[in-house]
């Protein structure tokens, strides 16, 4: 699957047999999808993309469906709360995608390190943390024994430990 590529739309709306309530279920293909992350918003401010992570490739790929026209687009993944980027770790490098113009950018790269802890809670996750304005990117980067968050100035695309 190539970036930009528009997929057809999936959702279905559906009630909830014990409940009555109205459900909507996002996707239909029969593989692992997520949200970003418990703490990490799946939406921008104004809901016009929802960001999900799906392995309907084989690998954890980052997918948006388009709330507007409702059409439908790991861990570390964050959209920005105005809907302009998704910020993500990929590799031992932090990348983000401008969502209007599909064009994938290079923030930072951390070099020769193992980017996780083993496990699956906190800096072993990946997961990362994105300031309210957008300009603050944080990113667990393991070197050696130890994790540290690498801040990113995503302005000036600048980093430091």
């Amino acid at each position: 699957m190539s970036v930009g590529q528009h997929s057809p739309a999936e959702s279905r709306e559906f009630r909830d047999e014990q409940s009555g309530r109205r459900m909507r279920q996002v996707t239909s293909h029969p593989s692992i999808h997520h949200h970003p992350f418990f703490f990490v918003p799946a939406y921008d401010t104004a809901m016009r993309r929802m960001i999900f992570v799906s392995h309907r490739t084989g690998l954890p790929q980052i997918f948006c469906e388009d709330r507007q026209s409702g059409d439908g687009a790991e861990w570390p993944i964050i959209p920005s709360l105005e809907g302009r980027f998704v910020y993500y770790a990929a590799g031992t490098g932090a990348w983000r995608t401008n969502l209007d113009t599909l064009k994938e950018e290079q923030l930072a790269s951390f070099g020769d390190v193992e980017m996780r802890e083993k496990g699956m809670v906190g800096a072993a996750m990946g997961t990362t943390a994105l300031s309210a304005n957008g300009r603050w990117w944080a990113v667990p980067v393991k070197t050696g024994p130890v994790s540290r968050f690498v801040l990113i100035d995503t302005e000036q695309k600048t980093s430091r430990v």
